[in-house]
């Protein structure tokens, strides 16, 4: 019983990263990520890249950094903030905006 407790709240739960133009690029989205220890999945229809949400922020920096994809990030996304914002959030942003 414990051990089936256990193994339900260790499970990693997965978030959409996004979804890619091809097969290539999400593959090579996938691989990077990999390389920089983030848990991924690829979807059935092998474009759709998910992450481990808690390294979502993280995935989003490392394939912004990348030029695998164009972010197609404006000010607007910059300023797009709320009180449910975090510092790591903003900066990341930020990061993605420069």
């Amino acid at each position: 019983m414990i051990a089936i407790f256990v193994m339900v709240l260790g499970r990693t739960k997965y978030t959409e990263l996004s979804k890619f133009e091809d097969t290539k690029t999400a593959s090579q989205v996938v691989s990077l990520l990999k390389e920089n220890t983030i848990e991924t999945k690829l979807s059935a229809d092998n474009v759709t890249v998910m992450v481990d949400e808690k390294k979502y922020m993280d995935a989003v920096m490392i394939v912004s950094v990348s030029d695998l994809i164009e972010t197609g990030f404006s000010v607007d996304d910059l300023l797009n903030n709320d009180l449910t914002t975090t510092n790591k959030e903003y900066l990341t942003k930020s990061h993605l905006y420069v």
